[in-house]
């Protein structure tokens, strides 16, 4: 191969991964400021180039971006898909642990954070989350103390937190959509932007049963 060709082979290759290089410093950007169901759709397109150059570090990318969402059954796949890649930093293993926890596999995550625990004994957090998940393979084996029951109407698919009694009822805030017409997305999770919503019980004073179908909560700050 002479030196024209080699040059120009070098060139076409520049050529060609430097739109993936640019895909994940934009990605990284997003990320920055937060906007995580962004960068999520660019990682997906780079991953699925499959470049070699590339494909490791937006793997990783999108399991970070997964746990910022607090999705941790996607974090959790594509942090092992992030390991068996070769992402093999202490760190990864420690946030793949924190995704087994949150999803209940507690043995699994028993041995990640034990891993975590030999690769950063300093840190000490490997030690404190296997006791952990060593409590709760124990508390599993008890017979529960308590009735816990889906407020149907109440829950959506999207994220539905902080209830409190409030009035005749409870108010709690949601990120579900409003209107259909309402085009604006909240970056970091890519639903609504949380408003809040009032639901009263189906029966007047029974909060252990059904409720009626939450509304918007009038008057208050959204």
């Amino acid at each position: 191969m002479n030196k024209c060709t080699t040059f120009f082979f070098l060139l076409f290759a520049i050529i060609v991964a430097f739109p993936s290089f640019g895909q994940i410093k934009k990605a990284r950007k997003l990320m920055n400021l937060y906007n995580y169901s962004e960068a999520v759709t660019i990682l997906q397109k780079t991953i699925q180039k499959n470049d070699p150059k590339t494909v490791n570090e937006a793997i990783l990318l999108m399991a970070e971006c997964y746990r910022k969402q607090n999705d941790m059954l996607n974090a959790k796949a594509w942090y092992r898909r992030a390991l068996e890649g070769g992402n093999t930093e202490p760190i990864n293993f420690y946030y793949y642990g924190q995704t087994l926890r949150a999803t209940g596999d507690y043995q699994k995550a028993k041995a990640m954070f034990h891993h975590y625990d030999s690769l950063a004994p300093a840190v000490k957090l490997g030690s404190v989350y296997e006791a952990f998940c060593d409590s709760a393979i124990s508390w599993q084996a008890n017979a529960p103390a308590f009735e816990v029951k889906n407020a149907v109407a109440l829950n959506s698919k999207q994220s539905d937190f902080g209830p409190a009694f409030y009035d005749n009822g409870v108010i709690f805030a949601s990120d579900r959509s409003l209107s259909k017409t309402d085009d604006k997305k909240y970056g970091w999770t890519g639903n609504d932007f949380l408003h809040l919503f009032c639901a009263d019980p189906a029966y007047m004073d029974d909060y252990y049963n059904e409720f009626k179908n939450p509304s918007p909560a009038p008057g208050l700050l959204n």
